[in-house]
């Protein structure tokens, strides 16, 4: 691979809580979410936090509008073969939050739960961090423990 991580300390201003995209589309998809809007929120900011970890930067804002929607067909369409519904509930969205790379935005989607790395960082370190967070909030191999606690802190759910 061309590009390596770059874990680091962080800091807890680093932690991203909240987000504009984010925000507005877990609202308005509040009524499909249901009771699960808490749990899928923190499993998205914690999927945020963990990727700027492995980027050593902010995400930009098409990581935001893949964050917010990377799952959320499970709810909106009703079904575990969801990739598809997300890519098209992001597609939905991006004009509003101007976004204008679709197929970046459709990549990093469907592309998430890739069992084999990609070369293109943005769309590896998105699917590091769900990995990640997916395998019960485990610290990745090479960052600190502290670095997890700071993580996983953003909720639990």
């Amino acid at each position: 691979m061309s590009w390596q991580p770059r874990l680091g300390a962080v800091d807890t201003a680093d932690i991203v809580t909240a987000h504009p995209i984010v925000e507005a589309v877990l609202d308005r998809h509040r009524d499909a979410l249901g009771d699960d809007r808490a749990t899928y929120g923190n499993h998205v900011y914690r999927c945020i936090n963990y990727q700027q970890l492995l980027l050593g930067a902010s995400i930009p804002g098409v990581a935001a509008l893949a964050w917010a929607v990377h799952d959320l067909g499970i709810w909106t369409a009703g079904t575990f073969d969801y990739l598809t519904p997300s890519a098209d509930l992001a597609a939905q969205h991006a004009d509003e939050f101007g976004i204008a790379d679709s197929d970046r935005l459709h990549t990093l989607i469907t592309e998430h739960h890739r069992l084999r790395p990609t070369d293109d960082q943005l769309t590896e370190t998105f699917r590091k961090a769900d990995l990640i967070d997916v395998r019960l909030c485990r610290t990745p191999p090479a960052a600190p423990a502290a670095d997890d606690a700071l993580v996983t802190s953003t909720g639990s759910g």
